[in-house]
């Protein structure tokens, strides 16, 4: 779960700053969302995420996910830029 508002460019994992994930290879995995942005997009966002349960890689897709959504969420709801395509950075899992 993620909550994204206008802030400072703090991105937080539960209660941790999101460079502080590990381990340190799937930390990449985690920017991806970011990388795929321009940086001006979201300097000006505090995002919060929260993750339990589940195995370590399953977190790290689930911590993506949701940056993901908070960025596209946010972005829709206040207009700030207009995204390349959502089906960029968005992960889909089938499984219910």
């Amino acid at each position: 779960m993620a909550f994204a508002k206008e802030g400072k460019g703090h991105i937080r994992l539960n209660g941790q700053p999101l460079t502080l994930v590990e381990p340190s290879i799937m930390r990449v995995k985690t920017l991806e969302p970011l990388l795929l942005v321009k940086p001006e997009h979201y300097e000006g966002l505090d995002i919060r995420m929260r993750v339990q349960g589940g195995g370590q890689s399953a977190q790290i897709y689930a911590i993506r996910q949701a940056l993901s959504k908070a960025i596209v969420a946010f972005a829709q709801k206040c207009e700030y830029f207009l995204l390349l395509g959502r089906s960029l950075f968005l992960f889909w899992s089938g499984r219910q």
